[in-house]
């Protein structure tokens, strides 16, 4: 009787070996994805509370116009650029109320670039709104607080669902609300 010892290693042994790294590294892809897309929603957010912060410390410096900061802009309305106090030679040449209506168009839509498109965060940043607001509901001192509220939209992917050319771009809605005393 010969015999027979093993010599390598069969072709079934081969191929289950290549389907249990192929669904491993699928796992480790999706993984990826995941995090990719959780480190953009974290620098999103981040930048956001930059603009918040940005908007208190303009309220701060400008404390006889606070009443004017409450109020509401949608991204639609940046193509309707408020009068700048920038350009005006002299510092006596704008209000206090156009100082605030400026400031908060600025943060929330950014400056024009030289062929008229804007640069800034709706652009950026998918905005889609900023609501500022008094907590109380009078904003009529330095005293009051103030709620300042930024909506964006967020590209994020089901990860229930097998990543399609359909379902790869979702938008989830985000916002960020800070309550600030300027």
């Amino acid at each position: 009787m010969t015999k027979h010892t093993q010599q390598g290693m069969t072709l079934i042994e081969v191929i289950v070996t290549m389907f249990i790294m192929a669904v491993g590294l699928l796992g480790l892809s999706g993984l990826q994805a995941t995090s990719v897309k959780g480190g953009l929603d974290t620098a999103k957010r981040s930048q956001v509370t930059w603009l918040v912060t940005e908007l208190v410390e303009r309220m701060r410096a400008n404390p006889d116009g606070l009443i004017n900061y409450a109020q509401t802009i949608n991204a639609s309305q940046c193509s309707t650029i408020p009068t700048s106090c920038s350009s005006v030679t002299s510092a006596n040449a704008c209000s206090a109320n156009q100082i605030a209506t400026f400031d908060v168009w600025d943060v929330f839509c950014g400056q024009p670039s030289t062929d008229g498109e804007l640069t800034g965060s709706p652009a950026s940043l998918n905005l889609t709104s900023i609501d500022i607001s008094c907590v109380d509901g009078t904003c009529n001192d330095a005293n009051d607080n103030y709620t300042v509220t930024i909506a964006w939209t967020s590209t994020a992917t089901n990860s229930s669902q097998i990543l399609t050319a359909e379902n790869r771009a979702i938008q989830e809605p985000q916002s960020l609300s800070m309550t600030v005393r300027p």
